[in-house]
């Protein structure tokens, strides 16, 4: 990776506080302490959710968001969501969907697959049906993924 000032070279970045220091020293760019913390969060969360402990996973993006930061919410919200989908809490990991979606940059289509899932496990369908068309047509070329197809037999399914 290289920034300014030119030429200087970085190899590794180990944590998001390095990347901070780095920011901060090399661009004269400030990274507010609760975006940061709420950063190691969501990455404590996501390390719980692959390592199998959902329920610890759920605790750390929770503390995440009652940091309040003013970006990145969305994946706070998306990935709660998918853990509480996986625990059995359908209308909580709805709540965290609807959530996601409305603070996702354009793009963002983890927030409506959420959405959707949530949708389907609580049988739903009209709405799941209406998630996924939403999609659909905020992003085109999803529409036409293996992906979208896969969700589609889902939603036949219900």
């Amino acid at each position: 990776m290289v920034v300014d000032p030119p030429g200087t070279q970085l190899s590794h970045v180990s944590s998001p506080a390095k990347f901070v220091e780095v920011l901060d020293l090399m661009c004269n760019i400030q990274v507010p302490a609760n975006f940061l913390k709420a950063t190691e969060l969501r990455l404590q969360g996501n390390a719980e959710a692959r390592g199998g402990d959902l329920k610890a996973a759920e605790g750390v993006y929770s503390q995440a968001l009652d940091l309040d930061i003013p970006q990145g919410k969305h994946l706070l919200h998306a990935n709660r969501a998918g853990v509480r989908l996986t625990l059995g809490d359908a209308a909580g990991a709805l709540e965290d969907a609807q959530a996601a979606v409305k603070l996702a940059p354009p793009g963002f289509t983890t927030a409506y697959i959420r959405q959707f899932e949530a949708l389907c496990a609580l049988k739903r369908r009209q709405e799941a049906s209406s998630a996924l068309g939403m999609l659909a047509a905020e992003d085109r070329a999803f529409a036409k993924s293996k992906e979208y197809k896969l969700l589609l037999r889902q939603l036949q399914s219900l």
